[in-house]
């Protein structure tokens, strides 16, 4: 008998508790329940205006329009040398570099000694000059004195023949020689058997940079070895880099201003002179341009930023006033009803008589675009009470 009573006893407890929970979750079920509302972040961009309020704002709208503005482009680029401005020196006989003047980097002038080169081949030519100038001048004689007698028929029609055809011979060798010594700077008018040099020197042919040195002292060179690489600066070019959107505003004998990051201020002039001949696959490509004046303070590898103005680039642009500013963006506002209006940002470019690019212009297409009016809006909208 206790027994079923305490089984009793539990079971009722048990749905005593059961009914208890139900009735909780019935209260909690009858509360009303709040669903949090995100805040529109438009909600400030959007302006209604009262009637009163359009009354006295004086408002006309515009839209894009595909128009040509002075812009200024920037590229980006490096000096460079033109192929015909980059001189391999060599020597035009072999011999060893008794001494050498020059290092990788030096400036240098025109006719200054970079280094001189002594050999035998050198004695030897000239050695061979003198003689046969001295045998010259007795078969030249020889041949006057067979014309003489020729013309007096003294002697015979060969003879003539033979001393002209020895006088040609060495007179062409005579010639030649005198040509070697020039081509080695030696003057073959002064050149006499008591000042025969072992030497000749290598002068430089205009004023310019060494850009390398590929021989040291006591080096044996022939006249196929390069003994050094010479950058005559009248030569620099520019390599700037563009892409295909920029090159209908860029055409050969086009002024630009070159200049580098650390001297923004001193800017050089220079002219385009090859467009882009081909893009890679990133739709990118170099154009080339002429220092109108060496820059002295330049070298191979400088990187460079170049302006260039273009006067008939074509843009989508919008009257300036139509363009308004608003905690550091630009916007401009958008009519989306009678009297209501929405800021759009955008992103503005150049400026030229009077309208402004628009670089983000497909959000825009077709929308009627506030120009008279867009300041007084912009206050109208700062000066909304917050809800």
């Amino acid at each position: 008998m206790h027994k079923h009573s305490y089984i009793f006893i539990t079971f009722l407890s048990i749905i005593g508790l059961l009914v208890s929970s139900c009735q909780q979750q019935t209260a909690q079920s009858d509360e009303p329940q709040q669903t949090a509302t995100p805040k529109d972040s438009t909600e400030q961009l959007v302006l209604l205006l009262s009637p009163d309020q359009m009354k006295t704002i004086d408002l006309d709208t515009t839209s894009l329009k595909q128009t040509t503005i002075r812009k200024n482009m920037l590229l980006m680029g490096k000096v460079s040398v033109s192929p015909t401005h980059l001189t391999s020196l060599s020597s035009v006989v072999g011999g060893h570099i008794k001494t050498l003047h020059i290092i990788p980097g030096q400036r240098f002038s025109k006719g200054q000694v970079l280094a001189t080169i002594a050999d035998m081949q050198v004695i030897q030519l000239q050695q061979d000059y003198l003689t046969a100038k001295a045998d010259w001048t007795s078969v030249k004689e020889n041949f006057e004195r067979q014309q003489t007698l020729n013309a007096q028929q003294a002697t015979s029609d060969k003879n003539l023949q033979l001393a002209r055809a020895e006088f040609q011979k060495l007179n062409a060798t005579v010639h030649a020689l005198e040509q070697k010594l020039r081509l080695l700077h030696i003057d073959p008018t002064t050149l006499q058997a008591d000042n025969i040099r072992q030497t000749i020197q290598i002068y430089a042919p205009f004023s310019g940079t060494v850009n390398k040195v590929f021989v040291n002292t006591g080096q044996y060179v022939t006249p196929t070895d390069i003994i050094c690489e010479l950058i005559d600066p009248r030569g620099f070019i520019l390599q700037l880099n563009t892409f295909e959107k920029n090159l209908p505003g860029l055409q050969n004998g086009q002024k630009i201003a070159a200049y580098t990051n650390d001297n923004p201020k001193a800017k050089s002039t220079a002219t385009i002179i090859n467009r882009v001949s081909s893009l890679d696959d990133d739709g990118a490509g170099i154009i080339y341009a002429t220092l109108d004046q060496p820059n002295p303070t330049w070298v191979t590898g400088t990187y460079v930023n170049a302006d260039v103005a273009v006067n008939n680039y074509i843009v989508n642009s919008l009257p300036q006033r139509s363009v308004v500013s608003f905690e550091n963006k630009q916007y401009v506002f958008v009519k989306t009803g009678e009297s209501s209006f929405q800021l759009h940002a955008v992103d503005i470019g150049e400026s030229s008589d009077g309208r402004v690019e628009i670089r983000n212009p497909a959000q825009l297409a077709d929308m009627p675009i506030v120009q008279k009016g867009a300041y007084d809006l912009l206050m109208a909208m700062k000066n909304k009470p917050e809800e």
